[in-house]
C-alpha cells in the first residue's frame, strides 16, 4: 500500500505520548492472555488502520496520535483504561525494543519462568526471529539448511559451513535515507534489524552511530523521526521510494546460501558432499541456460 501506513506498525514509535498528556502508563506481564481492570472500562485504542500518506510527514503522525489519544480520553470522560498494545513476549513485529530476556522477565517478577532449555515453553524462551534459520543448524535440529547471506553476516554462522551460493533471492543490503536529505552531522541514528552488521560497517568508517534495533516496516523509522537512516535489504527500491526514502550506500550483495551443520558434515560427509555437488551442478546448469 504505497499511499498509506499501517497504524500498528508505528504505534511502538509513539509510545510515551500518553505521558505528555499527563496519563500514567502501566506495563502488565501475564502467563496467558491480557489484563483488564475491574473498576474501570478497558478501551482498546484504534489500530490496524490505513492512514493517509501525509500523516507520515514530519511531526504529523505524533500530532495525529496525540490528538487521537486525547479525543478517546475525552470521549470516555477520563474514566477508562486504554489498552495500547499487547503481544506474545516471544515475538513482535515490529519491536520497539528487544523482547525481554528470561533473566529480565524474572527480575520483573515473572515467577513462572524458572529455567530455560530446549523443552521450555515458547513464552519462556527469548528467540531472535532473525536468527531462527541459523539456530536450526547450531542446535542440531537439521543437517543442512538455506539461509540468506544477510542472516549469516549478522550472526556469523558459527557452527556452520557455507559451501554454496544458490544464487537465488538476490538483493542488496544497503543504507537508505530521506530523498534529497543532507547527510546528518554529528552522531548518526540508524534503525535496523542487522545490528551487528551496522556496528561493523560504521566502525570501519570510524563513524559514531546510535543503533536502534527494529523488526519490520523499517522505512517508517525516518518518517516518524526515530532514525536518520535505516539498513535493510533492497530489491527494486520501490518500497523505499513509496515512503519518501532512497537507497544510498551498498553494504553487501545478498543471496540464499546452502548451510551445513559442522557436526553433521563430519558424521555424514559422503552423503552431504554428494548432495552439495548435485546442487552445485544444478546452480551452474541454470546459469548456463
Amino acid at each position: 500500500m504505497p499511499h498509506s501506513v499501517t497504524l500498528i506498525h508505528t504505534i511502538a514509535a509513539a509510545l510515551g505520548l500518553a505521558l505528555v498528556l499527563g496519563f500514567p502508563i502501566a506495563y502488565m506481564l501475564t502467563r496467558n492472555g491480557r489484563v483488564e481492570t475491574s473498576n474501570y472500562r478497558t478501551i482498546k485504542l484504534p489500530a490496524n488502520m490505513d492512514l493517509p500518506v501525509f500523516l507520515k510527514q514530519g511531526d504529523e503522525f505524533r500530532n495525529f496520535y496525540k490528538a487521537m489519544f486525547g479525543e478517546q480520553a475525552k470521549k470516555e470522560g477520563l474514566r477508562a483504561v486504554f489498552t495500547e498494545y499487547f503481544w506474545d513476549m516471544s515475538w513482535c513485529d515490529p519491536c520497539a525494543a528487544d523482547p525481554l530476556s528470561p533473566d529480565e522477565l524474572r527480575k520483573a517478577g515473572v515467577f513462572w519462568v524458572n529455567r530455560i532449555d530446549a523443552d521450555a515453553p515458547q513464552h519462556a524462551r527469548h528467540v531472535d526471529p532473525l536468527a531462527r534459520d541459523v539456530d536450526l543448524g547450531l542446535a542440531g535440529g537439521a543437517d543442512l539448511g538455506v539461509a540468506g547471506k544477510d542472516v549469516l553476516m549478522e550472526y556469523t554462522g558459527q557452527g556452520l559451513y557455507e559451501p554454496l551460493d544458490l544464487q537465488i533471492a538476490q538483493c542488496k543490503l544497503m543504507t537508505a535515507g530521506k530523498i534529497g536529505a543532507a547527510e546528518p552531522k554529528g552522531r548518526l541514528r540508524v534503525a535496523t534489524k542487522f545490528v551487528n552488521v551496522a556496528k561493523r560497517y560504521y566502525a570501519e568508517q570510524g563513524r559514531q552511530v546510535d543503533i536502534i534495533k527494529l523488526y519490520g516496516s523499517m522505512e517508517l523509522a525516518p518518517l516518524v523521526g526515530l532514525a536518520d537512516k535505516i539498513i535493510d535489504v533492497v530489491d527494486t527500491g520501490n518500497t523505499l521510494r513509496a515512503n519518501g526514502l532512497e537507497p544510498q550506500e551498498l553494504i553487501a550483495h545478498i543471496s540464499s546460501r546452502l548451510i551445513v551443520n559442522k557436526a553433521s558434515m563430519k558424521m555424514q560427509h559422503g552423503r552431504i558432499q554428494a548432495l552439495i555437488e548435485t546442487l552445485r551442478g544444478a546452480v551452474e546448469a541454470r546459469h548456463r541456460s
